[in-house]
Parts: structure tokens; C-alpha cells; sequence
């Protein structure tokens, strides 16, 4: 198992929602957001966190991961749908602790966000291009080192 297990596990689930669509969430590929459709999610790498447990063989890692929630802007309204986005992705996770059954993970939440953003296109400043929020998605991934290095 690895980080990028979890945010490809993360990727499906959210690509086999209704809501959003399979070209719609991204690893890392924010050209998507040229594409001029109302809503994108685009997932990127966080920080983790490693802390050994049991008989010390035993390694727990704690995997962030961001997803960075878009809507076009077409008007105040698109704030209400991006606050409907974001709902839907922690729903998705919310029902999905072990990110779809990958093996090792327990835990899967959505565990935080930030403010919402406005982004403008260059040179403009009347009226933004998109609206966006970061949700920040943890899942712990237990890993058995027994029989490798110190533990052989």
C-alpha cells in the first residue's frame, strides 16, 4: 500500500458518483479547469504522518490527502453549488471509511477545509472564473513490517 493507493482509491469513488464525472476529477492535472464545465476536482498529495503501535512492527500511517473542489463561475449562485460539491465529496468519503475496501485502510474522513476562493482570469477583475474550496481527506493505513528489515 502507498499514498498513491489511497488517492487512486479516493479518484474512483468519487468518479463513480453521480455527481461528478470520470474526466472531472484529477491527480494532480489542473488543465482540466480550461474545460469550461461546471465542476472539477482536482486531488494532490498532503502530508502524512508515520507512528509505530503494537509490538513496534506495527505502523500506522495517517495519509492527507487535498482535493481541491472547483465550480465555474456563472453568477452568486455558484457558490451554492460549490457548497453542494463539497457536500457531495464528504458524503462520498463519510460513506466509504475504508476508501472502498482497500486493503490496510480504516478511518477515511474528510477532516477539514478552507475558506472559499475566488479565482480570476488574468487581467480580470470584475467578476471571477471559478469558485473554489480545498478539503483536506485523511485515511490511516495500517502496515504489518514483520519479517522485513530489524523484524526478519
Amino acid at each position: 500500500m502507498s499514498y498513491a493507493a489511497v488517492e487512486v482509491a479516493l479518484q474512483g469513488l468519487l468518479q463513480a458518483d453521480a455527481r461528478f464525472g470520470t474526466d472531472e476529477v484529477t491527480r494532480g492535472d489542473w488543465t482540466v479547469l480550461d474545460g469550461g464545465v461546471g465542476r472539477y476536482v482536482v486531488l494532490y498529495p498532503g502530508s502524512f504522518r508515520v507512528r509505530r503501535s503494537g509490538d513496534w512492527s506495527q505502523v500506522t500511517f495517517s495519509w492527507s490527502t487535498y482535493a481541491e473542489v472547483y465550480e465555474v463561475y456563472v453568477g452568486p449562485e455558484s457558490v451554492v453549488t460549490l457548497e453542494a460539491s463539497v457536500q457531495a465529496l464528504v458524503d462520498v468519503v463519510g460513506a466509504n471509511p475504508t476508501l472502498g475496501a482497500v486493503a490496510g485502510v480504516s478511518g477515511a474522513g474528510a477532516v477539514g477545509g478552507d475558506d472559499v476562493q475566488f479565482w480570476y482570469a488574468e487581467g480580470e477583475r470584475e467578476v471571477p472564473g471559478l469558485v473554489m474550496q480545498r478539503v483536506r481527506v485523511e485515511a490511516d493505513e495500517e502496515v504489518l513490517y514483520d519479517g522485513d528489515g530489524e523484524f526478519a
